[in-house]
């Protein structure tokens, strides 16, 4: 790469300390009259060359959304996988995304500790051999939970497994995912439970706000459990997608996983189409809000439509 400038009149450069001139080859002057060089205390002194500067490259940022579900035969499976689909949708979907810049993923996993593995994998292969800035603006995990956190039922966790429940992992496995998080970045936990508050349920989802690794980054959490919706702030859902184990018709509308009350699964069935007004919604049953914690403490509750809606 060459610079190359032309001025037509005079080229004055002036500085009130040093000047310093690097180049990688030679250094050439050239006059059509005569070349001086004044210095008013020593004359011209030729001394060894210094080393040049080390200069440093500013890298482009890379922001990942990265949405993970527990792929495996259990009931409610299609639920989980379908709500991961819907919320990659929305991002992709954000007039601000830039495939470019922002990169989304649905990422299925077996056992709730494979996120270990697959996240610095994903954030190494983006910074493209440490010429891009990898930023994480949203984690989120897909898949049964409790107070202890997500649960994958077929394949048991190794990395800090729970003793008596093999199935969920402990802070020291969550206190291993290090990343440089966005000022705005955020972690969801879509499972049951993972945010209650109520004192029947550890609160998971303070719990983890309190590690290291996720200073300063919201950490969100269902209050309550947590069941299959068209919307995000109400639950709406059909007798067909509520039969079985699996349930029929996840391929027709979004998916939403949100939290709800027992009890109220028989309100919460349409009969006449996925498609409601605002006025229409209103006579199904109100999302539970996720109780969302930064640094150890509360600091909102609200349902996920203020951030992942398809409307």
């Amino acid at each position: 790469m060459s610079k190359e400038s032309y001025i037509g009149g005079d080229y004055i450069e002036t500085t009130g300390g040093a000047a310093k001139v690097y180049a990688g080859e030679n250094i050439e002057n050239s006059s059509a009259m005569y070349f001086a060089q004044n210095g008013e205390e020593e004359g011209v002194l030729y001394a060894k060359s210094e080393e040049p500067p080390i200069i440093t490259t500013i890298k482009e940022d890379v922001f990942l959304f990265l949405l993970f579900f527990i792929d495996e035969d259990h009931k409610g499976k299609l639920m989980i996988s379908e709500a991961c689909q819907t919320r990659l949708k929305n991002i992709k979907k954000l007039s601000w995304y830039d495939g470019k810049k922002y990169k989304a993923f649905s990422i299925p996993i077996q056992s709730v500790d494979e996120i270990l593995e697959q996240v610095p994998l994903i954030v190494k292969k983006h910074s493209e051999g440490d010429t891009k800035r990898v930023v994480m603006a949203e984690i989120g995990i897909f898949s049964h939970a409790g107070g202890d956190g997500p649960i994958s039922y077929n394949k048991q966790v190794v990395i800090c497994p729970e003793p008596q429940y093999k199935s969920q992992m402990l802070m020291c496995g969550w206190e291993q995912i290090n990343v440089l998080w966005s000022p705005k970045g955020k972690f969801v936990f879509y499972g049951c439970n993972t945010g209650n508050n109520g004192g029947a349920f550890n609160n998971f989802a303070e719990n983890i706000s309190k590690l290291s690794n996720f200073k300063d980054v919201e950490i969100w959490g269902q209050s309550t459990s947590s069941f299959p919706s068209f919307y995000p702030d109400y639950r709406v859902t059909t007798l067909a997608r509520s039969t079985g184990s699996n349930g029929l018709g996840w391929d027709v509308g979004e998916t939403y996983q949100v939290a709800g009350n027992a009890g109220e699964g028989s309100k919460a069935i349409t009969y006449t189409g996925k498609d409601k007004t605002a006025e229409e919604l209103k006579k199904f049953p109100k999302a539970n809000n996720l109780n969302v914690y930064k640094n150890g403490i509360l600091v909102k509750s609200t349902h996920q439509g203020v951030f992942n809606d398809h409307r």
